[in-house]
């Protein structure tokens, strides 16, 4: 349950942000981010955190505990709205709220934080918020810890090139832009956002950002997404897909198996996020619940077909 000061802050920032305000067109403030080339990472991806709730507070403690070079949070940073920051500055009220959501949860864990928006985080839209992104750019700069060079950016980490997109606003030139640097990396290639390929009981009928990719010919070893509030896991017109919205807000739908559907290999409506360990030939996703328990895993290796257990 939202916090009562949550609601009151959520209700005074809309209060605020009425008016005959100009939005600005947000400016990439944080600095350019980079681990340096590694041949072996952890990577932690957890999406759909906005709430300042029990379960938030529990994955806080599990991954402190938990080995990870990156975390990757996969949009709606914050439940309902996102807060707007029209003169591009993410300070009083809009501070305060992503201080309660974000900062509480992910400053200080010990490893580098990248953010991507979701349709929750610009007002529950698609498209072009310019006012709320700004916010979120902002706060990124002012926190060593969280990372937001841009709406759309790659990281190259030798052994895995990451494509973080702001899916709200799916777009023919930053696709363009990831099909050239996977077409130059050597590693693994990973595509990152919050609205999902493909699911299986919730959100059916979003389909855009597969027929984005399949318009570019890009065809990422792993599309990892947040958006739908359960795990799953499945392989769509040849990507693996894993679906990571279950961290605040969870939804309840039918286990698979046995209720699969096409391409769905597994799914559970249960809290939790999901580690990536990658090697030079091999790359694994473990699901695991808020406390670290194992759930499922997929691994796939360069000399193997995908294997799950």
């Amino acid at each position: 349950m939202v916090s009562k000061t949550i609601a009151l802050l959520s209700l005074l920032v809309i209060l605020w942000s009425c008016g005959p305000r100009k939005d600005i067109q947000p400016l990439a403030l944080d600095a350019p981010f980079s681990l340096g080339e590694k041949t072996e990472a952890k990577i932690i991806f957890i999406g759909d955190t906005g709430i300042d709730n029990q379960a938030m507070a529990d994955f806080r403690k599990t991954l402190l505990k938990e080995e990870k070079d990156l975390i990757v949070i996969l949009g709606d940073l914050v439940y309902p709205n996102g807060p707007r920051c029209p003169d591009g500055s993410a300070s009083g009220i809009p501070e305060r709220i992503l201080d309660s959501v974000l900062g509480k949860t992910f400053i200080g864990l010990g490893a580098p934080v990248l953010l991507t928006l979701g349709n929750h985080d610009i007002g529950n839209r698609m498209g072009r918020n310019t006012a709320s992104e700004a916010c979120f750019l902002d706060y990124a700069a002012k926190h060593e810890d969280l990372v937001m060079p841009a709406l759309n950016f790659e990281l190259d980490l030798g052994v895995a090139l990451i494509a973080l997109t702001n899916t709200n606003a799916p777009a023919d030139i930053p696709m363009k832009r990831i099909r050239e640097a996977y077409t130059k990396h050597k590693g693994w290639k990973i595509f990152a956002g919050h609205h999902v390929l493909r699911t299986y009981h919730d959100k059916i009928r979003e389909k855009f950002m597969m027929s984005l990719l399949e318009k570019h010919n890009l065809k990422p070893d792993l599309f990892v997404n947040g958006h739908a509030h359960f795990l799953q896991f499945g392989t769509y017109n040849a990507i693996p897909a894993a679906t990571i919205g279950a961290a605040a807000k969870l939804r309840k739908r039918p286990q698979c198996p046995p209720d699969c559907g096409t391409g769905q290999e597994w799914g559970v409506s249960q809290q939790g996020y999901g580690v990536l360990s990658l090697t030079q030939n091999s790359m694994t996703m473990e699901f695991k619940d808020r406390f670290g328990k194992s759930l499922w895993q997929w691994k796939k290796t360069r000399e193997s077909k995908p294997t799950e257990e």
